[in-house]
């Protein structure tokens, strides 16, 4: 995925309700930009409402507030486009707003202001705590609005009115759009209307910014929640919030979290921060001729990793293999073993198999208990790769903890003890889990995915973020066992 450029809306995409950023939508755009991404926080407040865990990311550059009318360089701290609208029309605009029973401000220079009387009553009008709170930080409160506009400032940004309820803001759009033609007129959460010059408008902005840093539309991305999001997506990648206006999501190439659940890094972390790992496939000896187990070695030689399944008839229900034939094996092939512990004494055995020749082991977090930690640091101790396991019933969540010290994390996508089963789709929101927390924590962490895999389901295990293959009867009863295992890869034929 290559991206040069990211549009995030701030107060319906990227901040919480409380006006606060989340820790791990910070962090992915910070390793966004480090990738040498533009973040571009997109608002309809002024540059002075900017709130400062905003303005003081060293990784931001630009901003567009105000609903576009203006562009901003935060480096140079000056407005790089404007198109704002003449004063003289926001006097109008003001006088005509009087008659709406709501109260409203307006954007002008370095400041937002609003008449006393409004400012005062502001929670008559507006509900919704955060934006209540933001108003009362930001606003700057004058005797008479329109009088202090016509002796300051020759043009102004936007203003704004608020209403007690969004039917009787939809209510006032109607009546005013015919005065307001020459305008764009923006609703926005929870009851407002936002009114700025007919050039002002997120779209616009962002073609702006588009053609100034040399983004194309497939290497631009844009978080959005609200209808005025709509001209950003017809531009570029859209991605809305979960809790986004139907509208919008009808638009969006995709669909993330809402704010409150970092969507924007639940989005990164999925898609363009993700590792780009190799495809490993890793045949299963259980499935294998144990008459011609030599023969059978040699015959996938294509593969990356041999893997050996170990089951001790107690955590399963199953008798597999010990260290005589894995150390026959480790003769055999120069290949990686893999070995997977289906065992309930973990502690005990993995030490053993390390020294019968493993170069990988895996075990199951549900029969290693509170033993877990130990039992890596055992396998670590060999320089060998260790891996946990998780059972179907099991979810993802029980690896955390050891997600730091891990080399991989197995999947189960069958129940553990028997081959050729039937692959259970469900746990690919498992896979993917483990991949979205391991890339937020910046892990390179492989993921290995055993039960079912074949030419149809493999594709949608590395979708979900898997990137180790094993795969039992789908290779070994294959005539052409190289073809199978590129296949399985991704490769073509």
């Amino acid at each position: 995925m290559s991206v040069k450029l990211i549009f995030t809306d701030l107060d319906g995409a990227l901040l919480r309700a409380n006006k606060t950023l989340p820790e791990a939508s910070r962090r992915a755009l910070e390793r966004a930009a480090a990738m040498g991404v533009q973040i571009v926080p997109v608002t309809g407040r002024s540059f002075s409402a900017m709130p400062e865990c905003i303005r003081v990311l060293p990784f931001i550059n630009y901003a567009i507030t105000s609903n576009g009318a203006q562009v901003w360089d935060l480096r140079a701290h000056e407005a790089v486009a404007e198109n704002l609208m003449p004063a003289s029309r926001a006097l109008e605009v003001l006088r005509l707003l009087d008659g709406f029973g709501g109260i409203y401000d307006c954007c002008a220079g370095d400041g937002a202001y609003m008449d006393r009387s409004a400012y005062d009553s502001a929670e008559n009008f507006i509900s919704d705590g955060p934006t209540l709170d933001l108003v009362r930080r930001t606003r700057q409160p004058v005797e008479v609005l329109s009088e202090h506009i016509a002796q300051n400032y020759d043009a102004v940004q936007k203003c704004q009115i608020y209403f007690q309820t969004p039917e009787r803001r939809d209510r006032a759009l109607e009546v005013l759009k015919p005065f307001l033609s020459d305008l764009t007129l923006s609703p926005s959460d929870p009851a407002t209307v936002e009114i700025t010059a007919r050039q002002a408008n997120r779209g616009e902005a962002v073609r702006f910014l588009m053609e100034r840093l040399g983004a194309l539309r497939e290497e631009t991305l844009a978080f959005g929640s609200r209808l005025g999001d709509g001209p950003i997506f017809r531009l570029t990648t859209g991605v809305a919030m979960e809790d986004a206006a139907p509208a919008l999501r009808a638009m969006a190439a995709a669909v993330t979290g809402s704010a409150e659940d970092a969507g924007v890094a639940q989005y990164l972390f999925k898609t363009l921060l993700r590792p780009n790992l190799p495809v490993l496939v890793c045949p299963s000896v259980l499935s294998a001729d144990f008459w011609n187990l030599g023969a059978d070695i040699q015959a996938v030689e294509e593969a990356e990793i041999i893997h050996y399944d170990v089951m001790d008839n107690h955590f399963v229900p199953n008798l597999s293999f010990g260290f005589p034939v894995l150390k026959s094996l480790r003769r055999r092939t120069e290949k990686p073993i893999d070995v997977h512990l289906m065992v309930s004494d973990p502690m005990t055995l993995a030490p053993q198999f390390c020294q019968a020749g493993a170069d990988l082991v895996s075990f199951h977090v549900e029969a290693a208990g509170e033993k877990t930690g130990q039992v890596i640091a055992s396998v670590k101790s060999f320089g060998r790769k260790v891996g946990l396991a998780l059972k179907p019933g099991t979810p993802a969540q029980a690896v955390f903890p050891y997600l730091n010290d891990l080399d991989f994390v197995l999947v189960m996508t069958v129940e553990p003890g028997f081959g050729g089963q039937s692959f259970m789709y469900d746990m690919l929101d498992k896979v993917s889990a483990v991949r979205y927390e391991a890339t937020r924590r910046g892990l390179e962490t492989y993921i290995q995915v055993d039960g079912g895999v074949d030419a149809e389901t493999a594709p949608l295990c590395v979708a979900a973020g898997a990137n180790m293959l094993v795969s039992g009867s789908t290779i070994f009863r294959a005539a052409d066992k190289t073809a199978v295992i590129r296949q399985l890869r991704g490769e073509s034929l």
